[in-house]
């Protein structure tokens, strides 16, 4: 779930569930398909067991997981397919949070009848920059991952 649904959840609020709700929720289900992998099954990493535990939790430890992948370098005894991963990752999350910022820009001065073109809109470009992402990482996902 995007960050802005679970704290609603977790308030109790009513929350209307978007398209860029969906594009986040996809993003960290991709993290916690990373950490659940069979690339890394067998792992007794201590940083990997805390990430497993925490992916799966609150908003703000979600969010500690993803502010301690980042700081993984390429020279890092980490595995290599999570080195891999890593950079698509902060680059997805750079393009999300654009794309969310640009998004609800547009929504402030969009009349109530054209919110769910915008919002379809902005859905569709979600999914062709994550596309775009794959692409620019294609040759270090094909090398590291299969």
């Amino acid at each position: 779930m995007s960050r802005e649904l679970r704290q609603a959840m977790d308030r109790g609020l009513a929350y209307k569930q978007g398209a860029i709700d969906d594009l986040w929720s996809f993003w960290y289900t991709f993290q916690w398909a990373i950490l659940n992998s069979q690339a890394l099954a067998g792992s007794k990493s201590a940083d990997i067991t805390w990430w497993r535990n925490n992916i799966a939790g609150d908003v703000n430890a979600r969010d500690a997981v993803y502010l301690d992948l980042r700081k993984i370098r390429p020279r890092s005894a980490h595995p290599e397919f999570l080195k891999t991963m890593v950079p698509l990752l902060a680059d997805w999350y750079t393009s999300l949070d654009a794309l969310e910022e640009e998004c609800l820009d547009i929504l402030e001065d969009v009349k109530e009848d054209q919110k769910l073109l915008v919002l379809f809109t902005f859905a569709l470009n979600g999914v062709a920059s994550y596309a775009e992402l794959l692409a620019k990482h294609r040759e270090s996902l094909e090398r590291n991952t299969v």
